[in-house]
């Protein structure tokens, strides 16, 4: 059943690209919610889906899609997937492109719960190697664009996004204190002194 949905996507996405037809979106976007909920804590799952080259590659093609919903349904299967993955499965995400493709789109999204789910996908990628890392500061504006998420004002009022960003940072945090550049980039968008602001959020993981 795993691989006969992720054969269809695949299919799909061949054939028809990252096309605005409803019925090709609608059906790649609940095919996407079926693995996203086979894959939740499944490792089993989620080493199977990493060994299908030609389905990741199809899977990460998806984020150029004209639908943010699909873009965002994609994003929870690589959140997923991407959640404690073993070395095969990390190398395939590599291999595909999916940390900087993932770090582009962060920076199209509109919807709160879209930039949620790159970004999840995101703090899991950042935390794989240090090229992952690299990946996402070479991406044109990327590190500016996650200074701004520590001070994301949510419509659901929750803590999510400044959470997750400061995540993504944290992690890169040790790839950009050996670049001067990207140090640059930080002290010209006021890093430090929102950081020093996220102290006194309620929040614990924000804190951390």
């Amino acid at each position: 059943g795993l691989q006969a949905i992720a054969e269809l996507i695949q299919v799909d996405q061949n054939s028809h690209g990252n096309t605005g037809d409803a019925a090709c979106v609608t059906l790649r976007r609940y095919a996407g919610m079926a693995l996203t909920n086979l894959t939740f804590g499944d490792g089993t799952n989620k080493a199977l889906l990493c060994s299908m080259k030609g389905f990741m590659r199809a899977l990460v093609s998806q984020l150029h899609s004209p639908s943010e919903d699909l873009r965002q349904v994609t994003a929870s299967v690589l959140r997923n997937l991407s959640w404690r993955a073993d070395s095969s499965s990390r190398e395939t995400l590599r291999e595909v492109g999916a940390v900087a493709l993932l770090m582009r789109a962060s920076m199209e999204a509109n919807k709160e719960a879209t930039l949620k789910s790159i970004l999840s996908a995101l703090w899991n990628l950042s935390a794989h190697c240090t090229a992952n890392k690299v990946d996402i500061c070479n991406v044109e504006g990327a590190l500016a664009f996650l200074v701004s998420t520590l001070t994301y004002r949510s419509q659901s009022k929750t803590l999510a996004i400044v959470e997750n960003g400061g995540g993504i940072l944290r992690n890169v945090s040790s790839y950009i204190a050996l670049q001067e550049e990207h140090r640059q980039t930080l002290r010209n968008y006021n890093c430090l002194q929102v950081l020093l602001q996220q102290l006194k959020s309620p929040s614990l993981t924000v804190v951390s």
